[in-house]
């Protein structure tokens, strides 16, 4: 990996959560905005939730771009860059006429901030390995975490003084911090022998291990199943159930406590010796809860505390996952740290994207959102039990086979 003294300072966690924090404040903070929105544009509810998913893919290609690019230079260059051009993408959306001009300025947007997660991740492992890495990362997610909580509630006050453009100078306010934050990043220095690796060789060395390929499935079932819960739970609490921009935000937030609960718990499980696999099966086990209630109980669909406790144990089950699967990408690969958490990012977040069309057919076809959630919810949970399945058999196979040398 890229080396750091052992006696160097090291980059304090809080400010690799805010870094890591700016891609959700970008993504939730409108949010409560999306029928404004769609109003003040008289753009449909497809192009609407096109803003999200540009939003989305940005954010998983400037990952693929971005991480094995800091592995060549360094961390601080990609860092400067990227933020600029979410300033410059923010401003451009709260000046933006129309609904097509808004989707190509969120998309910039997402490419702006995928250099502030991969950056984060990647110098977390630069500077910790083992358990401590997992703990930096499960406190690095719990402080990211507060941004999804925080960005709601914050959107919401903002609509009550100013139009939806009011939330996209924010954005533009938090990429402005980030720049001053950057200034305290330290590069270290690589090997010349790891900067001569080409960008597709490191993508290569990444992809031809199984076990990561695994990781990578994972993210893009969690991320598909969690953004899906993210363009929809508006329609569904605010349109469906009643509730005011200021009141969605804040159930928002107390959702939001979920994620934050399995965040601390996941880190403290790999500390302790809990082997990753069980906390990614007791994971999958809370998803299949939340899917199950939405599909399985009628009260579900007319109920707005039967949906908000199930979407409540989905958060909990995404923050028990998340953390342990990054964990796991990065503690295998130390030289090539920015690549494995832009595939990762770019997993979870580009499938997601890919993926918004196809799901949004279901509420299209007559299905009613909280339903078609808990579709999506449990479709995420099958395929991440069969994953977890064969990681499974594949282990138990190759220790069979030591054993048999």
């Amino acid at each position: 990996m890229p080396s750091v003294a052992r006696n160097a300072k090291k980059t304090p966690v809080v400010i690799l959560g805010l870094f890591s924090a700016l891609g959700p404040l970008t993504i939730d903070s409108y949010l409560p905005a999306l029928p404004q929105l769609a109003d003040d544009l008289a753009a449909p509810l497809a192009a609407v939730d096109g803003t999200l998913a540009a939003t989305m893919l940005g954010f998983a290609l400037g990952q693929l771009a971005v991480g094995p690019w800091s592995d060549a230079v360094g961390r601080k260059v990609p860092l400067v860059c990227g933020l600029l051009t979410l300033l410059l993408s923010s401003v451009g959306a709260m000046l933006a006429a129309d609904i097509v001009e808004l989707i190509a300025l969120r998309f910039a947007q997402g490419l702006g901030a995928a250099s502030a997660i991969v950056t984060a991740l990647a110098i977390a492992r630069d500077e910790h390995s083992g358990g401590r890495l997992a703990r930096v990362i499960g406190t690095i997610a719990l402080v990211s975490s507060l941004a999804p909580l925080i960005a709601p509630v914050v959107g919401s006050v903002l609509l009550t003084f100013l139009s939806w453009r009011g939330i996209f100078a924010f954005s533009a306010a938090c990429a402005t911090a980030g720049l001053v934050l950057a200034s305290t990043v330290r590069s270290p220095s690589i090997p010349f022998r790891w900067r001569r690796r080409t960008t597709f060789r490191r993508f290569g060395h990444l992809l031809a291990d199984a076990a990561f390929a695994g990781l990578l499935t994972l993210a893009a079932l969690r991320f598909t199943a969690l953004f899906s819960f993210l363009q929809w739970a508006p329609f569904i609490f605010q349109s469906h159930f009643g509730l005011s921009a200021s009141g969605f935000g804040i159930l928002f937030a107390v959702l939001t406590v979920g994620m934050m609960v399995g965040l601390q718990i996941s880190p403290r499980l790999l500390a302790h010796g809990i082997p990753a696999g069980r906390v990614l099966w007791g994971s999958c086990a809370v998803l299949a809860v939340s899917g199950g209630t939405l599909v399985a109980i009628p009260a579900a669909a007319t109920s707005p505390v039967w949906v908000a406790v199930a979407c409540g144990l989905f958060l909990l089950g995404c923050g028990l996952g998340l953390p342990t699967i990054q964990t796991l990408a990065l503690e295998g690969h130390p030289h090539d740290a920015g690549t494995a958490a832009g595939l990762i990012g770019a997993s979870g977040f580009g499938c997601a994207a890919v993926m918004s069309p196809l799901v949004n057919l279901l509420p299209a076809a007559g299905l009613a959102e909280t339903l078609s959630l808990g579709v999506v919810i449990v479709a995420a949970t099958i395929g991440t039990a069969l994953v977890l399945t064969i990681r499974g058999s594949g282990q138990r196979a190759a220790h069979a086979r030591t054993e048999d040398l």
